[in-house]
């Protein structure tokens, strides 16, 4: 051989090293918090903060995601269904609009969280991308508890337009009654998680509440200022 390979000697480790590869180890082995849908509710920054530090953080993402569209369907499910017209057709169009959602909601959220991140990041805050999307997922966890009032409601106006149901008829009283009730429970949970995903929005870039409030008008007025051009050069287009 002309040349001769001189081996390397190993790596010394350095006490930063060391300390990256034990920060590592700890953060892997970090479980998901327990219980974690209620624990967000009644305790938001510290169950955030368990979940963002887990070695799973996008554990029940996609399943919030589904859950939070379904919820968002089911008024239109429940009109449909009280007006007779959820056949086969509407049905297959309802998934359609569905399954497109999904992915079309995920990269709304996506470009949300990147305008959080910079603006955040404008205030002193520290949060990135991938923390703050999580965040705002599981800001959506108080209303999910409408799904099973909103399938009741489903289910009673679909039985009602196959059998007499008698005085619990959807023309007696007591229907109208529950659907008032629900409205209140929409707006009840409503605020409930625009509650929580301004705290969660704090945790994720660990400053006050009144910096993530200010985040959210200032995110409302960048979506005006970007939008309405756009929504004044379409309606010049259409008009031509």
């Amino acid at each position: 051989m002309l040349f001769k390979r001189t081996p390397r000697a190993p790596a010394v480790p350095t006490p930063e090293s060391i300390a990256a590869a034990f920060a590592q180890a700890e953060l892997a082995s970090r479980p998901f918090p327990h219980q974690a849908p209620l624990a967000v509710m009644l305790e938001p920054r510290q169950t955030l903060r368990g979940i963002l530090d887990s070695s799973e953080p996008r554990r029940w993402f996609w399943w919030l995601l589904v859950l939070s569209l379904v919820v968002g369907q089911m008024d239109d499910v429940i009109n449909l269904v009280s007006e007779g017209l959820m056949g086969p057709a509407t049905l297959a169009k309802t998934l359609g609009v569905f399954l497109i959602a999904i992915p079309a909601t995920y990269l709304i959220m996506k470009l949300a969280a990147w305008g959080y991140q910079h603006i955040g990041r404008w205030l002193g805050g520290k949060g990135d991308t991938e923390s703050i999307l999580v965040g705002m997922m599981w800001a959506t966890v108080p209303q999910l508890l409408l799904l099973p009032v909103a399938l009741l409601l489903a289910l009673w106006v679909g039985l009602d337009a196959v059998f007499d149901l008698g005085w619990l008829a959807a023309e007696g009283w007591l229907f109208p009654l529950a659907v008032g009730l629900y409205v209140i429970l929409q707006t009840v949970f409503a605020i409930w998680a625009f509650g929580l995903g301004i705290v969660n929005l704090a945790t994720c870039h660990g400053f006050a509440i009144w910096r993530a409030l200010l985040s959210f008008v200032l995110f409302i007025l960048m979506v005006i200022v970007i939008a309405l051009p756009l929504v004044l050069l379409l309606e010049w287009l259409f008009a031509l």
